[in-house]
């Protein structure tokens, strides 16, 4: 059957697949998080913090880090997620002006469907225990 959507496909690239197998090690849906992603003192960004796991993998070439997440998000078998948060600070006598705060962390999270596909994928022998 010829599909004209390819977005019906799912196509991962051999380090694509095998970055998607990894995360069953995580052992968790968060994979990766960015806490006070916009704050001026900066966590590592989950794009950072995904290459890195790429060159902990072992991969010897990382160039198309950001496309493999990007696929993967495009897949729906990972989502990258924003909580954001804002405080009202009060006046005081070391910050005269009173103040907003807003705080936002970024999730690298396994999805439901990446979940199931990653079930259907995965022979049941390598299956983990719960």
């Amino acid at each position: 059957m010829d599909y004209k959507n390819e977005d019906r496909c799912i196509v991962l690239s051999p380090q694509e697949a095998l970055l998607f197998i990894s995360f069953n090690k995580v052992g968790s849906i968060n994979l990766l998080q960015e806490k006070d992603a916009y704050s001026s003192y900066r966590n590592p960004s989950i794009e950072s913090q995904f290459l890195s796991y790429c060159k902990e993998l072992g991969f010897a070439e990382c160039h198309y880090a950001q496309l493999w997440l990007e696929n993967l998000q495009r897949l729906k078998l990972v989502v990258l997620q924003e909580y954001s948060e804002a405080s009202y600070r009060a006046p005081d006598f070391d910050s005269p002006p009173p103040e907003v705060v807003n705080k936002t962390d970024r999730y690298l999270e396994l999805t439901e469907y990446g979940r199931m596909f990653f079930d259907a994928c995965t022979p049941m022998d390598e299956i983990r225990n719960p």
